[in-house]
């Protein structure tokens, strides 16, 4: 452990520790850790869910946009698609119209 806070202090990335109040864990930052999306602090690995340092709220928060500009979204493609259907099935009937008319020989005149 004592060589592993030596490379890291070598590297200028000692005093990495979670950003909640009372913890004294330590960032990886060589593991990739992000840094919370809500509140921009690095955590430790029992800290890195939002939910458990606090920031829950803002990620269900921003869940729920996310969610709405999505289901927007899809009622739009559900309505463009079902117009979609909608002329695909109007212009099959015209073409079978069409056909039936075609088909029909001409009235041969009695003598």
């Amino acid at each position: 452990s004592n060589s592993f806070c030596t490379l890291l202090g070598a590297l200028g990335m000692s005093g990495l520790t979670c950003g909640v109040t009372g913890c004294s864990g330590m960032v990886m930052p060589l593991a990739a850790m992000p840094a919370c999306d809500h509140c921009k602090k690095p955590h430790c690995i029992a800290h890195r869910m939002p939910e458990k340092h606090g920031c829950g709220t803002a990620a269900h928060n921003q869940a729920q946009m996310d969610n709405t500009k999505n289901a927007a979204a899809r009622r739009e493609e559900a309505k463009n698609a079902s117009n979609a259907d909608a002329r695909a099935k109007l212009q099959k009937k015209r073409d079978e119209l069409a056909r039936e008319r075609q088909k029909k020989p001409a009235a041969k005149k009695s003598k």
